[in-house]
């Protein structure tokens, strides 16, 4: 071929005859869509899950509650789920995260902080308002129950408040009208018109015990449904709950307080909702 034609010792290239090179523009049907990635979020156990449970895990600055998939998981096994929309789209609200599968200390622990720790003092003093400040943090209502009512929600600590000073104020009544019936004489037997007033004084103290356990009782089994924490060996199978409710109310109190908050970093306040400042993140619930 002769070089004149500007193509040196190449043929002349006919558009469309080689390579099966097609001109034809394709139908909307041929075009690649484009790929929907799901993003999945990788979480490592933090105790031995069933199927369905909700758990809230810490995804960077956002807190999202992931469903554990069908055939649960075993303490430290790696899985991963979908990113919901929601999630996705969750808000940066910062929030203080709960352990889960284990208690964060001992029953025993209540003087980590100090014996004048406000949350020491308060479960001593009257562990029904330190479980009401508990039940405030997870949203329950005045009995240690699950609530969908707001109203209740709010009002659960101001009730067990109002239920605590109403006690303390009835016992104190009784207490000066008993002393005022006693007579000078330390050796002279104290009168018979005092009995009613001492009877009336026991029914009181009994009934306002067995309805702090009551409400400790409710609380303790909810977080360790909620946390997924198992009973110890030291009880019979399903009495721990009423055992530490029953018998040591005081120290499970404050168990649960230091579960539910971080006192090595916010201050602890006595008479609070929540028994810790206003200021401090909420707590996944």
């Amino acid at each position: 071929m002769n070089s004149k034609d500007g193509l040196g010792s190449y043929g002349q290239v006919n558009q469309g005859d080689e390579m099966g090179v097609s001109l034809v523009a394709p139908s909307p049907e041929e075009v690649a869509k484009p790929a929907s990635a799901v993003p999945m979020i990788e979480i490592m156990a933090p105790a031995t899950l069933m199927e369905g449970y909700q758990l809230d895990t810490q995804v960077g600055d956002r807190v999202v509650t992931i469903t554990i998939p069908p055939g649960g998981v075993e303490k430290g096994q790696k899985f991963s789920v979908p990113m919901s929309p929601t999630n996705a789209a969750a808000t940066s609200t910062p929030k203080m995260t709960v352990p889960v599968g284990h208690w964060k200390d001992g029953l025993c622990d209540c003087c980590t902080y100090g014996m004048c720790h406000a949350h020491c003092c308060i479960s001593w003093w009257c562990h029904a308002l330190a479980a009401g400040q508990v039940i405030s943090r997870l949203q329950l209502n005045w009995l240690g129950k699950t609530t969908n009512s707001h109203a209740e929600k709010a009002s659960a600590f101001t009730t067990l408040f109002t239920i605590s000073m109403t006690y303390f104020s009835v016992k104190i009544g009784l207490f000066l009208i008993i002393m005022s019936m006693m007579p000078e004489d330390p050796e002279e037997p104290p009168p018979d018109s005092i009995a009613p007033f001492a009877m009336m004084s026991d029914i009181v103290n009994y009934a306002y015990y067995l309805f702090s356990a009551v409400v400790i009782y409710n609380l303790r089994s909810y977080i360790r449904s909620k946390y997924a924490i198992p009973e110890s060996e030291s009880c019979p199978t399903g009495c721990e709950d009423g055992c530490m409710a029953l018998f040591c109310s005081c120290c499970t109190a404050a168990q649960m307080m230091r579960h539910t908050t971080e006192y090595d970093t916010y201050r602890a306040e006595c008479f609070s909702a929540t028994g810790l400042p206003d200021h401090v993140p909420a707590l996944i619930v």
